[in-house]
């Protein structure tokens, strides 16, 4: 977990969203020279390999007496992350058990910080054993800093100027720090949710926590 003034920041993974097209924001609707965009502001898509077991493969753990769909997922996950990745490791982030299959969700993470564009997920069948995933776990040739040197406060404005949106905190939507991937590079980016109120259009937006460059905006 990540902290900002004092709050416990729990890993959220990105939802199927995050592959999907956005609404480009036009570069006039950024006034303040601190905050500019990459060009058009555009989700990233990051290669994913699928592949399916027909007959099932034995997972890691598998010789246990009780079958743990949390730690047979990031067992079997680990051996998809790239080789040599520095400070690699995969995260848990949520499971379901549906006509057969027990499905899991999991992050890749550095040093612990969730790479909110590396996501992974396995399927198992009620054996135990792999019967499909899909993997889209990165390695960049560079991390960036892993502590922030804007706060929220110093970009909010210009945001949400930029989208037309407002960022509530709630329960739900707590500012967060996670690494984003884009040209081979992670970046440590503040990840929140803006919305507008009157069209209902709201979009999770990834900013650079050095530059304050939004990274990313992606339509919800």
């Amino acid at each position: 977990m990540y902290f900002i003034s004092g709050l416990a920041l729990p890993i959220i993974l990105a939802s199927s969203g995050a592959l999907a097209a956005v609404t480009p924001v036009q570069r006039s609707a950024l006034d303040l020279p601190e905050l500019t965009l990459r060009g058009e502001i555009m989700s990233f898509d990051s290669s994913a390999v699928f592949k399916r077991h027909a007959a099932g493969s034995p997972a890691p753990l598998a010789s246990r007496a009780a079958f743990n769909l949390k730690d047979a997922s990031v067992a079997f996950a680990t051996t998809l992350l790239p080789p040599n990745v520095n400070g690699g490791g995969v995260a848990y982030q949520s499971g379901y058990v549906d006509n057969g299959v027990q499905s899991a969700s999991l992050i890749q993470t550095h040093n612990s910080v969730p790479i909110t564009n590396a996501i992974a997920n396995v399927n198992f069948n009620m054996a135990g054993q792999v019967t499909s995933y899909t993997c889209a776990f990165v390695n960049p040739t560079t991390f960036m800093n892993s502590v922030p040197n804007v706060t929220p406060q110093s970009f909010l404005p210009q945001v949400e100027a930029a989208l037309n949106a407002t960022y509530t905190a709630s329960p739900t939507n707590q500012m967060t720090l996670q690494y984003f991937v884009k040209d081979n590079t992670a970046n440590l980016a503040y990840v929140f949710q803006v919305e507008n109120a009157s069209t209902g259009a709201a979009y999770e937006v990834y900013v650079d926590s050095v530059t304050r460059q939004i990274l990313s905006a992606v339509s919800l």
